[in-house]
C-alpha cells in the first residue's frame, strides 16, 4: 500500500513536467539563442526555416526538428529546466 506522501508525489509528477532549454552560441555568427534541448545534439543545433514569429512558437512549444531544418555548429553555455503545468487537479 502506498503512503499518502508517495501518492501525492506521484500526482505532482503527473501534473508537472520538466522542459529543458539550452543557451547556445552559434559558431558562424556568435549569436546567442535559447533553444529546446531536443534541437541540440553533438554541438549541432537544428534550426527551423521559419519567420521569427514561428520560430518563437516552435521554441516555446518544444517543436520537434523537421526534415528541412538547417544544422548549425553551436557551443552550449547553459542548460536550464523549467517546470510546466500539464494538468489541473479538481476536488469535488
Amino acid at each position: 500500500m502506498f503512503s499518502v506522501i508517495t501518492v501525492f508525489s506521484l500526482l505532482l509528477s503527473l501534473i508537472f513536467y520538466q522542459e529543458m532549454f539550452h543557451i547556445v552560441i552559434f559558431e558562424s555568427t556568435n549569436e546567442v539563442e535559447v533553444v529546446p534541448e531536443i534541437w541540440v545534439k553533438n554541438n549541432t543545433c537544428l534550426w527551423p526555416p521559419y519567420k521569427r514569429e514561428e520560430i518563437v512558437k516552435a521554441i516555446r512549444s518544444h517543436a520537434p526538428p523537421g526534415a528541412r531544418w538547417v544544422p548549425y555548429r553551436v557551443h552550449t553555455i547553459l542548460t536550464k529546466g523549467m517546470k510546466k503545468k500539464l494538468a489541473y487537479i479538481c476536488c469535488i
